[in-house]
């Protein structure tokens, strides 16, 4: 018979137990995947554009609207002839514009490297401002 005293056991049954350690380091891994692919949600600004491809790009009249550029120099902005070096006064402009004329039609001509961030915010404050005809200026492929 084999003979086994009370320190031994102790030992013994600490010995059979499994380590848990590699099973949580896994959990907690998976966990972290898990969070980090969820997608996250994105803010968008909503644009209508035209149904119809082939004649999506119109010639546009200048009567009742204004012209607005977008140029390359982040400071700059301009509404028909008139520059505004800062952007503060270029909304000023045209928030007075609108409360002028509620039917107001805008028309975007944008510097090819003016920034996309400059747009967006023109469509934001467009949006605000409730100017809904709105039209961006493109050069027509040939």
């Amino acid at each position: 018979m084999i003979n086994i005293n009370n320190n031994q056991r102790k030992n013994i049954a600490s010995d059979l137990t499994p380590d848990l350690t590699p099973l949580l380091d896994v959990v907690f891994m998976l966990i972290i995947f898990l969070i980090l692919s969820v997608n996250s949600a994105l803010y968008s600004l909503e644009v209508n554009l035209p149904k119809d491809k082939e004649n999506s790009s119109q010639v546009v009249a200048n009567d009742q609207q204004i012209a607005i550029h977008l140029l390359a120099n982040d400071q700059d902005f301009k509404i028909d002839d008139k520059i505004y070096k800062q952007e503060n006064d270029f909304r000023q402009a045209l928030s007075k514009l609108a409360k002028k004329d509620p039917e107001l039609k805008v028309i975007i001509f944008a510097d090819e490297k003016a920034s996309i961030a400059k747009l967006v915010n023109l469509f934001t404050l467009l949006e605000k401002l409730k100017i809904k005809q709105t039209n961006i200026a493109v050069e027509k492929s040939l």
